[in-house]
């Protein structure tokens, strides 16, 4: 069904009144969208690389958070020209990096075992017992709401309820 014609379009009017406002040089002493990127992979880097825990991961949601509320306001553009902008590709680009990785941490945070390419510290066993689910969210009164599925196997079950991520074959 989706939204009456009049919302789509009240929507995507301030869709594209976010994407141009992005289209600003000011402040000159601000920071360019390649430099904001870098800063978001350094994060990612040292707080939510391959090896994880619970408070890597927060601490990684965190720096996020304060980057998007001292950094963002400060981005700039080298150039306001709608003609071949890789700066404003790259700003939009901060925005959805942004987006995608706080969900990806809030995700990971919800899930208390190690699987797959997926290791937590705190978490080191592979939990079919309790965790052989998928995780699903969705947006409940502009909060993220997080709930689990089981996994339909219906021709192979895992040999074992627990056990250690190192011993589990994928």
């Amino acid at each position: 069904m989706g939204n009456p014609p009049k919302v789509r379009k009240e929507l995507a009017q301030k869709e594209k009144d976010r994407v141009f406002s992005l289209l600003r040089t000011e402040p000159r002493d601000g920071f360019l969208p390649g430099q904001v990127k870098r800063h978001i992979r350094t994060i990612i880097w040292e707080d939510f690389n391959y090896i994880k825990s619970e408070s890597q991961m927060q601490t990684a949601l965190d720096r996020l958070q304060q980057l998007e509320k001292d950094i963002l306001p400060r981005m700039r553009l080298g150039s306001n020209t709608l003609r071949f902008n890789y700066d404003w590709v790259d700003a939009l680009d901060v925005y959805d990096m942004l987006s995608a990785l706080s969900l990806q941490i809030e995700f990971s945070l919800f899930r208390k075992e190690s699987r797959g390419a997926f290791y937590r510290q705190d978490y080191p066993n592979t939990d079919n017992k309790n965790w052989l689910k998928h995780i699903l969210g969705h947006i409940e009164d502009g909060e993220l709401k997080l709930e689990t599925q089981p996994v339909d196997l219906p021709y192979v079950e895992p040999e074992e309820e627990i056990a250690s991520f190192f011993d589990v074959d994928y």
